[in-house]
């Protein structure tokens, strides 16, 4: 039985539990009506099953990666005050095809001027230990997606967008004075993996949104998800978030990074906060040239936009900041 399949039984079966349908911290709207995400766009009730539905079907995928070991040895030793430089390279240097992807961007244009970088060594004096971090766990991640493409859809693309969208990420919370922390450029990096899941085990219904996006290019992916289907990318990739116990905070943003709940009086402010942060990095993306599926709604709430910046600063000033990524974007796309 294929997980649409299990999808419609599970809704026959036993009518949402919409109240148990988010990750921790997440809740329905009151009156058991679809959750409070924002008063523009409310989504649609059948949108939604029950938490014990949503598991049943995650949780018959038997293969989907864990969080690979290299990065969590890498982030650890980095994380670890007694750890140094060398620690650190005799761990990357276990993985060959890691190293030379570090190399490569150590040596890209993004560092011109400096002597040839040689050894993974060189690499984390030339970047600093939380750049490695950065650029570990993202080249882990990708690597063990890499399988997961499908006709119509290039990878590369996705690949270049979820880190464009995690510097932008990192960058937005800096200049809106919010967070500079690696908890965002994670979300960033993470926010549409459950499109990956989607494509893999869910082909159906990936088919049946790009046909419907040919037909309808105004629609995005999200949108024609939320009208067809009873399960979209931000559930799975939240999902896929607490199997590999990522922060709660992650866990809500990657679940809510298209509706950021900034009406809602159910969220913590830092929550919302993340939330609000993501989509506008998903937004500006687009805009230097890091979209992804051709998406043409990258207009910005401008709601969305004053609850992060306040009216403080223009989106073209925002931009100005954003474009100072695309070096580093480039340069780490090119090593995929």
């Amino acid at each position: 039985m294929g997980l649409l399949d299990a999808i419609k039984r599970a809704k026959e079966q036993k009518k949402p539990d919409l109240a148990a349908a988010f990750p921790a911290g997440i809740q329905a709207a009151p009156h058991g009506g679809p959750p409070d995400l924002t008063a523009a766009e409310p989504l649609q009730p059948h949108t939604f099953l029950g938490v014990e539905e949503l598991n049943k079907i995650l949780d018959s995928i038997q293969d989907v990666p864990t969080l690979p070991s290299i990065a969590n040895k890498v982030i650890q030793a980095i994380n670890d005050p007694q750890s140094n430089a060398k620690a650190i390279a005799d761990i990357i240097k276990n993985d060959p095809a890691l190293t030379a992807r570090l190399l490569k961007i150590g040596n890209s244009a993004y560092y011109a001027g400096y002597s040839p970088c040689a050894s993974v060594q060189n690499a984390i004096t030339r970047m600093g230990l939380l750049q490695i971090k950065r650029l570990v766990f993202s080249i882990s991640i990708l690597d063990a997606f890499d399988k997961y493409a499908a006709s119509g859809f290039n990878i590369k693309d996705f690949w270049k967008h979820s880190i464009a969208v995690a510097y932008n990420t990192r960058t937005i919370g800096k200049v809106a004075r919010f967070r500079d922390t690696e908890d965002l450029f994670t979300a960033g990096l993470l926010h549409d993996l459950g499109i990956l899941i989607i494509i893999k085990y869910m082909p159906e219904m990936f088919d049946a949104i790009m046909k419907k996006r040919e037909e309808n290019p105004e629609i995005s992916f999200y949108h024609c998800e939320r009208a067809d289907f009873p399960i979209s990318h931000c559930e799975i990739g939240s999902w896929l978030s607490v199997r590999w116990q990522m922060s709660r905070e992650i866990q809500s943003v990657i679940f809510s990074h298209h509706q950021p709940p900034i009406n809602s009086t159910l969220f913590e402010k830092d929550v919302i906060m993340f939330s609000a942060v993501v989509y506008l990095a998903d937004k500006f993306s687009a805009r230097i040239e890091a979209g992804f599926l051709n998406d043409s709604t990258a207009d910005i709430d401008k709601d969305i936009f004053n609850f992060v910046f306040g009216e403080k600063i223009s989106e073209e000033e925002v931009l100005g900041h954003l474009l100072k990524n695309k070096s580093i974007i480039e340069a780490t796309a090119a090593s995929l």
